[in-house]
């Protein structure tokens, strides 16, 4: 018998943090349309250009090391 209300408070727990855990439509709606609104700022600001220039210029390309001078092989 003393079950029961342990039993009541966490089907009510869980079932609170479920229905908060899902977003409704309307709030969904919402979040869709400032992704986008985002993502034409940054396509028309040319923000997206600069970091692909900085993405591909950020490193040197690889090579040699001029610090590094092997020895040759057989040679004393």
């Amino acid at each position: 018998m003393s079950k029961h209300p342990l039993l009541v408070f966490c089907l009510f727990f869980f079932i609170t943090i479920f229905i908060s855990a899902v977003p409704s439509s309307g709030r969904l709606d919402s979040v869709v349309h400032a992704q986008r609104n985002w993502m034409e700022m940054i396509l028309e600001d040319g923000a997206m250009e600069g970091r692909m220039d900085l993405e591909q210029n950020d490193y040197p390309d690889p090579g040699s090391n001029p610090g590094h001078d092997p020895n040759v092989p057989g040679a004393a």
